[in-house]
């Protein structure tokens, strides 16, 4: 995607690896280094019960190959529970704020919702292939 300057927001685990300066490293060992300070307060969209608030803050990664774009690490931190962290990995433009980056990571709950709720219109959640003709 990124050769072809396709912007994304992508959930990353604690095992994957990202490169910081030049080495790789875990994410999750790149997320107990993290900033103590920094954390911006924005809500992911709209839930069930309301804004899903949470802290959120950008930890800068290896640059891309494209110019004029970035490449950095959105991690999201619960309000209630401090040491609860969720890595994003966000490829975007330069110009792409924290904001447009948490907005776009929300997304996926809709999508999520949108997608379970038309597999259950069509039957799709009681159909398994189990043979080419299937």
């Amino acid at each position: 995607m990124e050769e072809q300057e396709r912007a994304y927001v992508l959930a990353v685990s604690g095992k994957e690896s990202v490169e910081v300066g030049a080495v790789p490293r875990p994410v999750k060992a790149v997320l107990a280094g993290g900033p103590a300070e920094g954390w911006t307060r924005a809500s992911a969209g709209a839930g069930a019960k309301g804004p899903r608030w949470y802290d959120w803050c950008g930890l800068p990664v290896a640059a891309p190959p494209a110019p004029h774009w970035c490449r950095w690490l959105l991690v999201r931190r619960r309000v209630e529970d401090p040491t609860a962290l969720t890595a994003f990995l966000v490829f975007a433009p330069a110009s792409t704020t924290l904001l447009e980056a948490v907005r776009t990571a929300g997304m996926r709950w809709a999508i999520a919702i949108s997608l379970e709720a038309a597999q259950g219109e069509v039957g799709l959640d009681q159909y398994a292939v189990r043979s080419w003709t299937g």
